[in-house]
């Protein structure tokens, strides 16, 4: 087509990406100068965005994995754990499976239209949370029945469940189950205990605690 100035224009549909030579030529007029001209269809290039390049969260924890793809539309973003049995990704979350660094490997393999990303990584470090045991000391008399009381607390947000192990005065173990960082075990003094001894608890962890243990001392009067 061409406009009231002279000013000339050609559409076309390119099927490929490719460099192209376009030619034009003009027939009427031999003093007509018509300069080529060379056409770039190339695909768009894409890029990988990460709000944090290194995450740390406890055991069974997640958050989301804060990577981006631009242009938006150009697909889907593939994740990748060096180690799944640290952490891995789940619908656009960070799953923090076990204690251990994890890289999440964050990649783009190119879409119609769109070119590959460069890879970018996300280092997780998943950690084990602190716990704190304690036992309160209890004076008592020879055939009374006492209750040895355990507060198990941690480092995180969660109120403390799980199984703490007491070693009673006679050797006896009892298992616990501790429901919000409380547990007790009963225990009726023999009548041939007098003097001092001492109650253990412990805690063996597990995998979103460490672990951890207490001691207390039972006078038998």
């Amino acid at each position: 087509e061409i406009s009231g100035n002279g000013t000339w224009w050609a559409v076309h549909t390119f099927d490929y990406f490719a460099v192209y030579e376009v030619n034009a030529s003009y027939i009427g007029l031999d003093d007509v100068i018509i300069t080529n001209a060379t056409i770039n269809i190339a695909e768009v290039p894409t890029n990988i965005t990460l709000e944090n390049e290194t995450v740390e969260l406890f055991a069974e924890d997640s958050v989301g994995t804060g990577a981006a793809l631009t242009p938006a539309v150009a697909g889907d973003l593939t994740f990748t754990s060096s180690n799944e049995s640290v952490a891995k990704v789940v619908d656009g979350k960070i799953i923090a499976v076990g204690e251990g660094v994890a890289n999440i490997t964050v990649s783009f393999a190119g879409s119609e239209g769109y070119l590959p990303a460069l890879n970018r990584t996300i280092t997780v470090t998943v950690n084990r949370v602190v716990t704190h045991m304690v036992v309160g000391n209890i004076t008592t008399y020879v055939g009374l029945d006492v209750n040895f009381a355990g507060n198990v607390t941690s480092d995180d947000a969660r109120p403390f469940n799980g199984t703490v192990n007491f070693t009673l005065p006679d050797g006896t173990v009892v298992p616990v189950k501790v429901s919000n960082g409380q547990g007790a075990v009963p225990w009726t003094v023999p009548d041939n205990y007098h003097g001092n001894y001492s109650v253990n608890a412990a805690f063996a962890g597990n995998t979103r605690y460490l672990p951890s243990k207490a001691a207390a001392g039972i006078t038998v009067n």
